[in-house]
């Protein structure tokens, strides 16, 4: 990461670069020997396209709350810092909907005796 450089008050040497991480919400698990829920998926890196005349939009995504009766857990929300993204994770899997969500990581599948598959993993493609 490179230093901000204060060449005077509230002035700053461009280019500048900015290393981030979003991290999106996780998923909840599923519903009786449910899956667990997938974690939020994660992207980082370093960016210098930043202006300082302009506004960048933060959406911070929440975790999934638990689910009722037979049910598939629900996927997190996803996460944002101006147009980059990760998915919110995937929901386990539950007793009747047996294979976990897709998601920034999948849900996992139930334990249920015909459980079905974990979900997939990386939704929305992207890299890192």
């Amino acid at each position: 990461m490179t230093p901000l450089k204060p060449i005077g008050f509230n002035k700053f040497a461009l280019p500048f670069s900015v290393d981030y991480l979003i991290v999106a919400g996780g998923g909840a698990g599923g519903f009786d020997r449910g899956g667990g829920g997938g974690a939020g998926g994660a992207r980082n890196a370093t960016t210098t396209s930043l202006s300082l005349s302009t506004n960048y939009s933060v959406t911070i995504g929440a975790g999934a709350g638990s689910t009722g009766s037979d049910r598939l857990g629900d996927s997190g929300s996803p996460s944002s810092f101006a147009s980059i993204s990760a998915s919110g994770g995937g929901g386990g899997g539950s007793n009747n909907s047996r294979s976990g969500a897709s998601g920034g990581c999948g849900g996992g599948a139930s334990g249920s005796q015909n459980g079905g598959s974990g979900g997939s993993g990386n939704a929305g493609g992207y890299s890192p």
